[in-house]
């Protein structure tokens, strides 16, 4: 299984690329898919760029063996969002359990996007645990409520796991 993980800008992204995670790597209505949406509009042509268009990602690509096409698998974004750097990301489904979200996450680190004393906000417990695997000093875990997202929990002062602790629970 050929996979390539690779840090972009969302402006940067191809067309197919980005209407790949509009279409199959975002829950349905959700703030992503709809910020997906416009990238997508803007990446068409259809409207014209805006500077909250374009924020860090790190993307996952896989290469089917049979025809060497590229589709895109995952995806981890930083953007920034009440007063932190908000975490989020999807896998597809047929390719969880195999660590892409740290691994994308991770990516984000090597890359310096993002750096563990930043406080970030993170919206599923997935993240709560590759972050506080990375060592990410705050972190924010926030849960949907009916009018919008509400912080539930806050964690300061978490040591990064070792290397053999990693992808264990």
């Amino acid at each position: 299984m050929a996979i390539i993980l690779n840090t972009t800008r969302s402006t940067d992204l191809s067309l197919s690329v980005a209407e790949d995670i509009y279409t199959r790597l975002t829950k349905e209505r959700s703030e992503t898919n709809q910020q997906m949406a416009i990238l997508v509009r803007c990446l068409r042509g259809e409207s014209p760029m805006d500077n909250a268009d374009d924020f860090p990602m790190s993307v996952c690509m896989w290469a089917d063996p049979y025809t060497d096409l590229l589709q895109c698998v995952g995806w981890v974004s930083v953007t920034e969002w009440d007063r932190c750097l908000a975490l989020q990301g999807f896998v597809d489904p047929e390719f969880r359990q195999k660590g892409l979200a740290s691994a994308l996450t991770s990516v984000l680190l090597v890359d310096g996007v993002i750096h563990p004393d930043v406080a970030v906000a993170v919206f599923a417990d997935e993240f709560v645990s590759i972050t506080k695997r990375l060592g990410f000093k705050t972190i924010y875990r926030y849960r949907q409520a009916d009018d919008g997202w509400i912080r539930s929990q806050e964690i300061t002062e978490v040591e990064p796991e070792t290397a053999e602790g990693l992808g264990q629970k």
